[in-house]
């Protein structure tokens, strides 16, 4: 048999997602980390050997990362 819920019950869990909704959606345009890239072309720096005591760095950031950051 199906559960029911009172009406208060549903106004609270309406009241918590919408309120959980923009911590989750703040995540997604928060600048991009210091970190290793996870996957080609995404957020973060891959750096690549060239000779023994040369590299190359290169840093992606997320459409929120300020260019001036990237470039920095």
């Amino acid at each position: 048999m199906a559960r029911k819920f009172s009406n208060r019950t549903i106004a609270y869990l309406v009241v918590a997602g919408i309120s959980v909704l923009p911590a989750l959606l703040a995540g997604c345009t928060t600048p991009a980390p210091y970190a290793p890239q996870a996957y080609s072309g995404g957020p973060g720096y891959n750096d690549e050997r060239l000779a023994q005591n040369r590299y190359r760095v290169s840093f992606t950031g997320k459409t929120a990362t300020p260019r001036a950051q990237v470039e920095d």
